[in-house]
């Protein structure tokens, strides 16, 4: 059976990466990385019961929560660039620094990426790892170099892949880091390279209910009733660098993975 030119996954929590206050009384950067992180931890969390990634006290909340933030940020090594408000971190550290915290809350994880800066792979290499991955279940961070609206770069961006349309198009989905529910990358814009996957693969058994609650703000989902089943309706944003945005045909069918916070919806058109 072919896969779905198009899917989404939901779940992800859209964090926005802003400041924390440190001990010092100073505003500190988050960063891409750290967010992209508890991104992709409130996915496995609500979605599959991994329960002990995101503690009590920072569930259902609608910011970042600064404590966890700054874990992680200490973890991975992130610091902010000098005279921007930018952070960097290296995506091996991002990768040390996400396995430490997940083995500390008692799960055997193992991290893995694929990258065009790698002997022998290309951005397309990268890309169907990405299509694949998704197939698979496997929400996962996208390092990119990103240019917003403004024509501004952000080098080593961060990002959430949560799904990919091929139809007519090599676009993966991600949600983008500053709060924005969905958004397409184009692959076929080289300015956006070089380009890795990152992804963790938790060979722990869950340990918790798969029970949907909200972790960080609230996702606005649009779902459409067809032939008595809720179908997403998504509205995705146009590539970094440019403006607009495109709102899909409903899907084509939807598999629920939490409550009805989150599903695989799939799209063959």
């Amino acid at each position: 059976m072919s896969q779905p030119q198009r899917m989404i996954i939901t779940g992800v929590s859209p964090y926005a990466q802003g400041h924390f206050v440190n001990e010092h009384g100073n505003n500190v950067w988050e960063g891409c990385a750290p967010t992209e992180a508890l991104s992709l931890m409130s996915y496995y969390d609500k979605c599959h019961g991994y329960k002990k990634l995101i503690p009590k006290g920072d569930e259902g909340i609608t910011t970042t929560p600064d404590d966890l933030i700054q874990d992680l940020r200490n973890r991975m090594k992130t610091i902010t660039v000098p005279g921007s408000l930018e952070g960097l971190t290296d995506p091996t550290t991002f990768k040390s620094g996400l396995k430490g915290y997940v083995q500390d809350c008692g799960y055997d994880v193992d991290m893995d990426s694929y990258g065009s800066s790698d002997i022998g792979v290309s951005e397309d290499d990268v890309f169907d790892k990405s299509v694949s991955l998704i197939q698979s279940r496997h929400v996962h961070a996208l390092l990119l170099d990103w240019h917003d609206t403004g024509n501004n770069l952000f080098p080593t961006h961060y990002t959430t892949v949560v799904g990919y349309n091929t139809h007519l198009t090599k676009r993966l989905i991600v949600c983008n880091g500053f709060g924005g529910d969905f958004q397409g990358v184009d692959f076929t814009d080289k300015s956006i390279k070089p380009v890795r996957a990152i992804w963790m693969t938790i060979s722990s058994s869950a340990d918790g209910p798969k029970d949907g609650h909200e972790i960080g703000p609230a996702c606005t989902y649009s779902w459409k009733t067809v032939s008595g089943q809720q179908r997403l309706v998504p509205t995705v944003l146009e590539p970094p660098g440019t403006s607009g945005s495109t709102t899909w045909a409903p899907a084509d069918s939807t598999t629920m993975l939490a409550g009805t916070t989150c599903s695989i919806n799939s799209w063959n058109s």
